[in-house]
């Protein structure tokens, strides 16, 4: 309970909510400057477009589940596909609905990481 109520106070500072958007702005562009495309949203992740990405991942084998999962295993970054995985299947057929985005999000904790740790970002 104390960790909620941490976490509303927070959500109602406008210096916190600012450094919650420039850290999320500064994965963005760390992510684009190699090469990836991706969106932010809302200050709290970056969306890798994993169907850009792997294109010769089709939607019905989950290119940003792929993606995500081999994250993890090479980095041990967690993160979660959002795309044809969460799509479903239609009931009649079987066959899996796609999705016109396949995205993995990377999302940033929100009591892990401040400026003590270090990152250094510049103002958007």
């Amino acid at each position: 309970m104390e960790r909620l109520a941490v976490g509303l106070y927070d959500g109602m500072r406008q210096d916190w909510l600012e450094q919650r958007i420039l850290q999320a702005q500064y994965l963005v562009d760390g992510l684009e400057a190699i090469g990836m495309a991706c969106q932010q949203a809302v200050g709290h992740a970056a969306f890798v477009d994993a169907g850009e990405l792997l294109p010769h991942i089709p939607a019905q084998q989950f290119p940003a589940h792929a993606l995500a999962c081999e994250l993890y295993k090479v980095a041990g970054i967690r993160a979660v596909a959002i795309g044809s995985l969460l799509q479903g299947r239609d009931p009649t057929t079987g066959q899996q609905f796609p999705c016109p985005a396949e995205l993995m999000r990377l999302a940033i904790l929100r009591a892990t990481y401040t400026d003590s740790y270090g990152l250094c970002y510049r103002s958007i």
